[in-house]
């Protein structure tokens, strides 16, 4: 399943978009190269 969700802050470090309810996805950068490493946190 695919989540979309609204951006709430953006930096050259950690992209955070909130989700349907209690779903988080982190987006972090690694190095400047911009290599991702993204992440679907669900919270109970």
């Amino acid at each position: 399943m695919v989540y979309t969700g609204e951006i709430l802050s953006q930096n050259s470090q950690l992209n955070v978009a909130i989700l349907p309810p209690g779903v988080y996805f982190l987006q972090i950068f690694q190095n400047k190269q911009a290599i991702q490493h993204e992440k679907l946190v669900i919270i109970k």
